[in-house]
Order: structure tokens, then sequence, then C-alpha cells
């Protein structure tokens, strides 16, 4: 009976751990998953130069962007489907049409027919007299032939932002509150791509300049250090733009407005500085310690500083629309 009692429980240990096991792998965030999909296709050399984009939404992804053959499409919703937390793929990536012409072999166009004119002039014998003269006229073109137009570069594409547009960035540099004043520049990299009507307008990766818009050092006794940074440049594929952003703000707690105030004499101060330590037991030794102290000590003590460091993701947005050239035509003439 005990046998059959143990196997019982064993087995139903056995089935809850393969049970956890099956859901292991949740409580990562949507950046995560895009990022760590963004890494695996461009470490593959034959995607490296593609603009893909990657949306996440509760582990459901949606890739967008242009490939050259189907054999690329299938290669980045594998590698997207293999990315702890993904639950479901949408590829919405299309195929570029110039790569199933290239397939088909060209047909071959008759050759042009030679002019007829030429051929009697070419047969005509020319007098002595006439000769030079003949020369001459042929050297000319003729008045009726119109000069050929010159050939106009194609229009640059523009793609407006609107504002309110997400832009997620990578911190390159750290910022301190205690160290950085209003005004220091800062710089990052576009971390999630920027995507309008289903197409990769900023690619990640793109630079990004940022300055440090409002900053306070915590003070002692009272107060919090606050930071706060905007996005002011963006620049890729050999341009740059000018851009405003909405803060993103950044606040460290505080000690509270009174960390300790002078009252009679040390034994009182001990006591507030005993009770900060640990509670009522802190109290009494910080009391103790603190009577023989005397009258005219102070406790200097600062709120948290704010550090936002390298490699940070932060998320900020525009304040005024930005237009742009797109990152698949950007650099092309």
């Amino acid at each position: 009976m005990r046998t059959r009692h143990f196997l019982l429980t064993s087995f139903l240990m056995t089935f809850v751990l393969a049970l956890a096991g099956c859901t292991r792998g949740g409580g990562r965030t949507d950046a995560q998953i895009a990022s760590d999909i963004q890494s695996k296709i461009g470490a593959d050399l034959r995607l490296a130069n593609k603009q893909i984009s990657v949306q996440t939404k509760d582990g459901s992804v949606v890739l967008t962007g242009r490939v050259d053959t189907e054999a690329e499409k299938k290669m980045v919703e594998t590698y997207a489907a293999g990315v702890q937390g993904v639950k479901t793929v949408m590829n919405n990536i299309e195929v570029a049409p110039a790569a199933a012409q290239a397939a088909a072999p060209p047909t071959p166009e008759p050759p042009a027919p030679a002019p007829q004119a030429a051929r009697p002039a070419a047969k005509k014998p020319a007098t002595s007299a006439q000769q030079p003269a003949t020369q001459t006229a042929t050297a000319a073109p003729p008045a009726s032939a119109p000069a050929a137009p010159a050939a106009t570069p194609p229009a640059e594409e523009r793609v407006t932002m609107p504002a309110g547009t997400e832009l997620t960035i990578r911190m390159i540099d750290g910022v301190d509150s205690e160290k950085n004043k209003v005004g220091d520049r800062f710089r990052a990299t576009i971390e999630m791509p920027v995507v309008i009507d289903g197409r990769t307008v900023v690619p990640k990766g793109a630079e990004v300049e940022g300055v440090v818009a409002q900053q306070a050092s915590a003070g002692h006794f009272q107060g919090r250090s606050e930071i706060a940074l905007a996005l002011s440049k963006l620049a890729y594929a050999g341009k740059s733009y000018d851009i405003k952003t909405e803060q993103a703000v950044r606040e460290g707690s505080s000690r509270g407005k009174k960390t300790a105030v002078m009252v009679g004499g040390g034994g009182a101060l001990g006591a507030i500085i005993g009770g900060i330590a640990g509670g009522g037991k802190g109290a009494a030794i910080g009391a103790a310690s603190g009577a023989g102290a005397g009258t005219g000590v102070q406790a200097v003590t600062k709120g948290q500083q704010v550090r936002v460091p390298s490699e940070t993701v932060l998320e900020f947005k525009l304040k005024n629309p930005v237009t742009v050239t797109p990152a698949a035509t950007a650099g092309r003439r």
C-alpha cells in the first residue's frame, strides 16, 4: 500500500514539473523579443543589408520589409519563430519583383536595320571639284536632327514622421545626475526601426544625439535627484535631421523632508540617526551613543542619485513632424 502511494505521489510531482517546464520562457518583454530577432537576422550575412522591421505585441510578431527571394523571406520567419517568448509570427515581408525578372532569360532583340539614306551616299563617287564640299557637308550634323535631352536624376522620395511617433533608443553614453549638467550631450542608437505604412523609414542602428534638458542633484536632508533627457538629432545613410522630442524624466528616491533635526542635545540627534539605521532597537543604541556627543552635531545625507547607464533602452515621442528620406532609398542618386 505504501509503495503504491509513493509511486502515485512521484508521478504527480513529475507531471507538475513537466507542466511547469512547458510554460517556461514567459515574462520576456516585447522589446527583448524584438531585439533578439533583429540580432539573429543581422548575424546572417545574407540578410545583413536587407531592411526588415520587427514589431512585437504580447509575444505576437509581425515581420515587414523587402527581400530578394522567397528563401530569404522564409529564413527570416524561421529566425523569428525560434526566439524564446514568440507565440505567433505573421510574415508580411515582400519579395522584390526585380529578382523574378532577373531569373527569366532575356529575349534577344532583332538587329536594327541600317539607315537607307547612308547606302547610296557611300557608293556614289564624287568628282575632284565636289569632293571638298561633300566632305564638309558629311562632317556637319543634319540641321533637322534634335539634340538628345540630358538625363535627369529621379526625384528623391520623402516620408513625414508625424508628431507622436515613438523612437526607441539604446544609450551609448551614460548620464549621471551628480556629474552631468544641463546642456551636456549624449550619444545613442535607434533600437527599434521606425515603420510607417508597412515600410521601414528609420533603420535600427541609426545614430541619435541627445541633450540633458533638466538636472537636479539630491541635496542635504531633503529633495530628490532628477534628470530629464531629450533627443535633438537623427542621422543615417549620410543624412542628418534636427528633431524635437518629449522629455524622458528619471527621478531618484528622497530621504524625506527632514533626515535629522537639532532637538535639545546629542542624545535626541543620536536617537534619530539610530532609528534610521535600525528601527526601534537602533534608536535606543543611537540615543546612548549620541548622549555624549553634545549639541551642535548635524547629520548630512543625500537622496539617491539618478544614473542612466550605457545600454539602457529608453522611449521618446516626437513633438513635431519630421520629413526624412526612407532608409531603403537614402543615399541613392
